[in-house]
Protein backbone atom coordinates (compact mmCIF):
# COMPACT_ATOMS: atom_id res chain seq x y z
CA UNK A 1 0.00 0.00 0.00
CA UNK A 2 1.43 3.35 -1.06
CA UNK A 3 -0.03 6.56 0.35
CA UNK A 4 0.88 9.93 -1.14
CA UNK A 5 0.06 12.93 1.03
CA UNK A 6 0.50 16.49 -0.15
CA UNK A 7 -1.04 19.93 -0.38
CA UNK A 8 -2.55 21.15 -3.61
CA UNK A 9 -2.36 24.77 -2.57
CA UNK A 10 -4.96 27.41 -1.86
CA UNK A 11 -4.48 27.57 1.90
CA UNK A 12 -1.89 30.36 1.83
CA UNK A 13 -3.37 32.43 -0.96
CA UNK A 14 -1.29 30.87 -3.73
CA UNK A 15 -2.99 29.35 -6.75
CA UNK A 16 -3.32 25.56 -6.65
CA UNK A 17 -0.90 23.85 -9.03
CA UNK A 18 -2.77 20.53 -9.21
CA UNK A 19 -1.61 17.00 -8.41
CA UNK A 20 1.92 15.89 -9.32
CA UNK A 21 2.49 13.98 -12.58
CA UNK A 22 2.51 10.21 -12.36
CA UNK A 23 6.11 10.15 -13.64
CA UNK A 24 7.23 11.93 -10.48
CA UNK A 25 5.78 9.22 -8.21
CA UNK A 26 8.71 6.85 -8.37
CA UNK A 27 12.27 6.10 -7.42
CA UNK A 28 15.52 7.48 -8.76
CA UNK A 29 17.54 5.41 -11.21
CA UNK A 30 19.17 2.74 -9.03
CA UNK A 31 22.29 0.74 -9.88
CA UNK A 32 21.66 -2.89 -10.79
CA UNK A 33 23.09 -5.04 -8.02
CA UNK A 34 22.51 -8.75 -7.30
CA UNK A 35 21.18 -7.98 -3.82
CA UNK A 36 18.68 -5.37 -5.05
CA UNK A 37 15.41 -6.53 -6.60
CA UNK A 38 14.40 -5.11 -9.94
CA UNK A 39 11.00 -3.36 -10.14
CA UNK A 40 7.60 -5.03 -10.18
CA UNK A 41 4.75 -3.30 -12.00
CA UNK A 42 1.17 -3.78 -10.78
CA UNK A 43 -2.38 -2.71 -11.53
CA UNK A 44 -5.92 -3.98 -10.89
CA UNK A 45 -5.39 -6.91 -13.29
CA UNK A 46 -2.28 -8.33 -11.63
CA UNK A 47 1.49 -7.92 -11.45
CA UNK A 48 4.65 -8.69 -13.42
CA UNK A 49 8.19 -8.68 -12.04
CA UNK A 50 11.21 -7.67 -14.09
CA UNK A 51 14.57 -9.45 -13.83
CA UNK A 52 18.26 -8.61 -14.02
CA UNK A 53 18.35 -8.28 -17.81
CA UNK A 54 16.65 -6.12 -20.46
CA UNK A 55 13.78 -8.39 -21.58
CA UNK A 56 12.71 -11.33 -19.41
CA UNK A 57 9.97 -11.25 -16.78
CA UNK A 58 9.72 -13.40 -13.66
CA UNK A 59 6.44 -14.00 -11.92
CA UNK A 60 3.47 -12.68 -13.89
CA UNK A 61 0.22 -13.16 -12.00
CA UNK A 62 -3.17 -12.24 -13.48
CA UNK A 63 -5.74 -14.13 -11.38
CA UNK A 64 -6.75 -16.83 -12.06
CA UNK A 65 -3.64 -17.17 -14.25
CA UNK A 66 0.03 -17.41 -13.27
CA UNK A 67 2.98 -17.42 -15.63
CA UNK A 68 6.38 -16.04 -16.58
CA UNK A 69 8.60 -14.96 -19.44
CA UNK A 70 11.79 -16.59 -18.18
CA UNK A 71 14.50 -17.68 -20.59
CA UNK A 72 13.92 -14.66 -22.85
CA UNK A 73 16.90 -12.93 -24.44
CA UNK A 74 17.44 -9.67 -26.32
CA UNK A 75 20.45 -9.30 -28.62
CA UNK A 76 21.54 -6.21 -30.54
CA UNK A 77 24.04 -6.83 -33.30
CA UNK A 78 24.60 -10.30 -31.88
CA UNK A 79 25.42 -8.91 -28.42
CA UNK A 80 23.36 -9.27 -25.26
CA UNK A 81 23.04 -5.98 -23.33
CA UNK A 82 23.90 -5.93 -19.64
CA UNK A 83 21.55 -4.32 -17.13
CA UNK A 84 23.06 -1.24 -15.45
CA UNK A 85 20.19 0.67 -13.82
CA UNK A 86 16.48 0.35 -13.11
CA UNK A 87 13.66 2.57 -11.91
CA UNK A 88 10.10 2.06 -10.61
CA UNK A 89 7.22 4.49 -11.15
CA UNK A 90 3.53 4.20 -10.37
CA UNK A 91 2.63 2.55 -13.69
CA UNK A 92 5.95 1.47 -15.17
CA UNK A 93 9.13 -0.50 -14.58
CA UNK A 94 12.17 0.81 -16.48
CA UNK A 95 15.50 -0.88 -17.17
CA UNK A 96 18.63 0.54 -18.80
CA UNK A 97 21.82 -1.09 -19.96
CA UNK A 98 24.27 -1.35 -22.83
CA UNK A 99 25.93 -3.90 -25.11
CA UNK A 100 29.67 -4.63 -24.98
CA UNK A 101 30.12 -2.41 -28.05
CA UNK A 102 28.35 0.51 -26.33
CA UNK A 103 24.81 0.54 -27.78
CA UNK A 104 22.47 1.77 -25.05
CA UNK A 105 19.22 -0.09 -24.43
CA UNK A 106 16.14 0.95 -22.44
CA UNK A 107 13.12 -1.25 -21.74
CA UNK A 108 9.84 0.11 -20.36
CA UNK A 109 7.35 -2.43 -18.96
CA UNK A 110 3.67 -1.71 -18.36
CA UNK A 111 0.44 -3.64 -17.91
CA UNK A 112 -2.70 -3.21 -19.99
CA UNK A 113 -5.73 -1.41 -18.57
CA UNK A 114 -8.58 -3.12 -20.45
CA UNK A 115 -7.36 -6.71 -20.53
CA UNK A 116 -4.67 -9.04 -19.20
CA UNK A 117 -1.78 -7.64 -21.19
CA UNK A 118 1.96 -7.08 -20.68
CA UNK A 119 3.66 -4.40 -22.80
CA UNK A 120 7.37 -3.80 -23.25
CA UNK A 121 8.96 -1.00 -25.29
CA UNK A 122 12.65 -1.48 -26.11
CA UNK A 123 14.55 1.60 -27.32
CA UNK A 124 18.08 1.65 -28.75
CA UNK A 125 20.52 4.56 -28.68
CA UNK A 126 24.00 4.84 -30.20
CA UNK A 127 26.77 5.57 -27.67
CA UNK A 128 27.16 9.17 -28.92
CA UNK A 129 23.50 10.06 -29.56
CA UNK A 130 21.19 11.64 -26.94
CA UNK A 131 18.02 10.78 -28.86
CA UNK A 132 16.07 7.54 -29.10
CA UNK A 133 16.27 6.55 -32.76
CA UNK A 134 14.72 3.10 -32.94
CA UNK A 135 12.24 1.10 -30.91
CA UNK A 136 10.69 -2.34 -30.74
CA UNK A 137 7.63 -3.29 -28.76
CA UNK A 138 6.71 -6.65 -27.30
CA UNK A 139 3.25 -7.53 -26.08
CA UNK A 140 1.91 -10.65 -24.40
CA UNK A 141 -1.80 -11.30 -24.02
CA UNK A 142 -2.80 -13.66 -21.20
CA UNK A 143 -6.18 -15.33 -21.50
CA UNK A 144 -8.05 -18.63 -21.77
CA UNK A 145 -9.86 -20.62 -24.37
CA UNK A 146 -13.12 -18.72 -23.90
CA UNK A 147 -11.69 -15.25 -24.50
CA UNK A 148 -10.78 -13.55 -27.74
CA UNK A 149 -7.25 -12.96 -28.96
CA UNK A 150 -6.22 -9.33 -28.82
CA UNK A 151 -5.39 -7.52 -32.05
CA UNK A 152 -1.77 -7.74 -33.19
CA UNK A 153 0.10 -6.06 -36.00
CA UNK A 154 3.51 -6.04 -37.67
CA UNK A 155 5.94 -8.94 -37.55
CA UNK A 156 6.95 -11.51 -35.01
CA UNK A 157 9.10 -14.60 -35.09
CA UNK A 158 8.57 -18.30 -35.43
CA UNK A 159 7.10 -20.44 -32.68
CA UNK A 160 10.18 -22.60 -32.08
CA UNK A 161 11.48 -20.82 -29.02
CA UNK A 162 9.85 -17.57 -30.08
CA UNK A 163 12.99 -16.29 -31.83
CA UNK A 164 12.80 -13.43 -34.28
CA UNK A 165 15.23 -11.07 -36.02
CA UNK A 166 14.39 -7.66 -37.47
CA UNK A 167 16.55 -4.86 -38.78
CA UNK A 168 15.89 -1.16 -38.26
CA UNK A 169 17.92 2.02 -38.29
CA UNK A 170 21.17 0.09 -38.73
CA UNK A 171 20.61 -2.42 -35.89
CA UNK A 172 19.96 -6.11 -36.18
CA UNK A 173 17.81 -6.97 -33.17
CA UNK A 174 17.07 -10.54 -32.08
CA UNK A 175 14.24 -11.28 -29.67
CA UNK A 176 14.19 -14.82 -28.25
CA UNK A 177 11.08 -15.34 -26.12
CA UNK A 178 10.96 -18.20 -23.62
CA UNK A 179 7.18 -18.25 -23.58
CA UNK A 180 5.11 -16.67 -22.19
CA UNK A 181 4.16 -19.77 -20.20
CA UNK A 182 0.79 -19.28 -18.48
CA UNK A 183 -1.35 -21.68 -16.44
CA UNK A 184 -4.83 -21.42 -14.93
CA UNK A 185 -4.81 -22.01 -11.18
CA UNK A 186 -7.28 -23.97 -9.09
CA UNK A 187 -8.72 -26.15 -11.86
CA UNK A 188 -7.68 -29.32 -10.02
CA UNK A 189 -5.73 -30.25 -6.86
CA UNK A 190 -2.09 -29.29 -7.13
CA UNK A 191 -2.59 -26.36 -9.50
CA UNK A 192 -2.36 -23.60 -6.90
CA UNK A 193 -1.19 -19.99 -7.18
CA UNK A 194 0.37 -17.67 -4.67
CA UNK A 195 3.40 -17.51 -2.41
CA UNK A 196 5.45 -20.68 -2.23
CA UNK A 197 4.02 -22.29 -5.36
CA UNK A 198 6.23 -22.84 -8.42
CA UNK A 199 5.60 -21.04 -11.68
CA UNK A 200 5.07 -23.06 -14.85
CA UNK A 201 8.54 -23.34 -16.36
CA UNK A 202 8.72 -26.58 -18.36
CA UNK A 203 8.20 -25.67 -22.02
CA UNK A 204 7.44 -29.31 -22.85
CA UNK A 205 4.11 -28.87 -21.00
CA UNK A 206 3.01 -26.28 -23.59
CA UNK A 207 2.17 -26.25 -27.29
CA UNK A 208 3.71 -23.48 -29.43
CA UNK A 209 1.96 -22.25 -32.57
CA UNK A 210 3.38 -19.54 -34.80
CA UNK A 211 2.11 -17.59 -37.79
CA UNK A 212 4.81 -15.37 -39.24
CA UNK A 213 2.42 -13.74 -41.71
CA UNK A 214 -0.01 -12.76 -38.95
CA UNK A 215 2.81 -11.83 -36.58
CA UNK A 216 1.61 -13.90 -33.62
CA UNK A 217 3.01 -16.69 -31.46
CA UNK A 218 0.42 -18.60 -29.42
CA UNK A 219 1.46 -20.71 -26.41
CA UNK A 220 -1.19 -23.11 -25.06
CA UNK A 221 -0.98 -24.96 -21.74
CA UNK A 222 -1.56 -28.73 -21.94
CA UNK A 223 -2.59 -28.94 -18.28
CA UNK A 224 -5.34 -26.29 -18.34
CA UNK A 225 -7.25 -24.19 -20.87
CA UNK A 226 -4.92 -21.20 -20.45
CA UNK A 227 -3.03 -19.68 -23.35
CA UNK A 228 -0.92 -16.60 -24.07
CA UNK A 229 -0.24 -14.78 -27.33
CA UNK A 230 2.99 -12.85 -27.96
CA UNK A 231 3.81 -10.19 -30.55
CA UNK A 232 7.05 -8.41 -31.40
CA UNK A 233 6.62 -5.30 -33.55
CA UNK A 234 9.38 -3.24 -35.14
CA UNK A 235 8.71 0.48 -34.72
CA UNK A 236 10.66 3.32 -36.33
Amino acid sequence: LVLVVGQWGGGDGREASGPPPVSSLGTDWLPAEPARDTPTVTNFWGAASTRHDLLSLGAAVFPPFAGNLLGSTLRVGGEEPRLERHRWTACEAARRGRTPSGTRVQTLTRLGFEQRLMLQLVSLLPPSSPDVSHGASHAADVSNADDGVSNADDDVSNADGGAGVFDGSGWEVEVDLGGPLVRRCGTRPGLRCGWGTPLPHNASDFDFHGDGAAGVVLVADRETDAWAAALVADRE
